[in-house]
């Protein structure tokens, strides 16, 4: 049996750069089941389930599996693992514990009587800049993963664009960033993502102990962002720093101190270095030019509008 034909496990599958594979692999991967792991346990887990597959169409849902999994409790995570031939992993940002939540996923798919093959981390661009917790957190997960004897791919993504709240930039005309716009940073489309790890899929072995970087376009948010803005809707943007006091930082997601804490970090980095890239290499894995802003926008924005 092919690995695309066995059962892929997604470890963090409500999360932005998961959630949107479901379709994809169910649709592209006929021979393959999914099994979600899904956090919580009563209520929150059902509640997390069914919201999962409200989004599978009802013909589609006898080949999706939904389990408990606490990524921290290394025997749910060998329970979620068993039984699958790839694993698709993607750690909680800004978590305390990310990094042993990594660690478990490959320790757990790579121990003898594992059926697992192939191994798809998501990382992110940079790890080794560890001045921020949240890649500093990535670099053992790779380390173990790439001395686990298991097939692997990493991949290390930049900013990605839906980040950005359009229907909040339609409406008042302006970019809010918590750091200076003026940096350059890159970017990428999670639909060229998603398309990456689709080839992983479809041909583990070509990409086998492969590290790719994955940048669609350089650019800072008071030039490339407001300009294609600009371009696609013929109106004028402006961008605008703002201050990341804790109420911003809630409104983000931050919850706990210490994801506040690593988020400032983050900020503060962002702020004095960037984060850029080289778009050769996702260029080579998509075979056609990266999604830049521009036709980012030009494919999304039509849908807020509506």
């Amino acid at each position: 049996m092919s690995q695309a034909n066995g059962k892929i496990l997604l470890t963090l599958p409500r999360s932005k750069q998961l959630r949107p594979l479901i379709p994809l692999i169910l649709a592209n991967l006929p021979g393959a089941s999914l099994r979600l792991a899904v956090s919580g346990s009563g209520e929150d887990f059902t509640r997390k389930t069914d919201d999962l597959l409200a989004s599978i169409p009802t013909d589609q849902r006898s080949r999706v599996e939904c389990v408990e999994c606490d990524l921290t409790n290394f025997a749910q995570v060998k329970a979620a693992v068993a039984g699958a031939t790839v694993v698709i992993h993607n750690g909680p940002g800004m978590h305390p514990l990310e990094s042993e939540m990594g660690l478990n996923a490959v320790t757990a798919s790579s121990e003898p009587g594992s059926s697992v093959k192939h191994f798809i981390f998501c990382s992110v661009i940079h790890p080794l800049r560890v001045k921020m917790t949240n890649h500093a957190a990535k670099l053992p997960v790779e380390e173990r993963l790439i001395e686990s004897g298991l097939g692997y791919t990493i991949l290390r993504p930049t900013h990605v664009m839906q980040n950005l709240n359009l229907k909040a930039i339609l409406e008042t005309h302006k970019i809010s960033i918590p750091y200076d716009p003026t940096i350059l940073h890159g970017f990428v489309d999670l639909s060229d993502l998603q398309e990456v790890i689709m080839s992983v899929l479809q041909n583990p072995e070509k990409h086998n102990r492969a590290t790719y970087e994955l940048v669609g376009t350089n650019g800072s948010y008071d030039d490339a962002v407001v300009g294609a803005f600009a371009t696609v809707t013929g109106d004028k943007f402006e961008v605008q720093k703002v201050a990341a006091d804790d109420e911003k930082l809630k409104a983000m997601g931050m919850a706990t101190p210490y994801q506040r804490e690593a988020c400032r970090r983050m900020l503060f980095y962002y702020t004095f270095r960037g984060l850029p890239g080289n778009s050769n290499v996702l260029r080579m894995l998509l075979g056609r030019e990266p999604t830049d802003w521009v036709a980012f926008l030009q494919r999304e924005l039509p849908k807020v509008s509506k």
